[in-house]
């Protein structure tokens, strides 16, 4: 037995399919953001344990 499916159930699927990827694509993003914001925080603590001249101190400058 094949069912017909509505197109406005079709379209209503689509539409929410779309906004399901585009939260999920949002929340990667700021998964990132965290996972950056951890690393900085312990590149920036090994910098202040890290009392030797010899090396030189890398700086991060963000553009935008």
């Amino acid at each position: 037995m094949s069912r017909r499916q509505d197109p406005e159930t079709i379209e209503t699927i689509k539409r929410a399919g779309a906004r399901a990827a585009y939260h999920l694509l949002r929340a990667g993003v700021e998964s990132l953001k965290a996972v950056e914001a951890i690393l900085d925080e312990l590149g920036r603590a090994r910098r202040e344990g890290d009392t030797t001249d010899d090396e030189p101190i890398r700086q991060r400058i963000d553009l935008e």
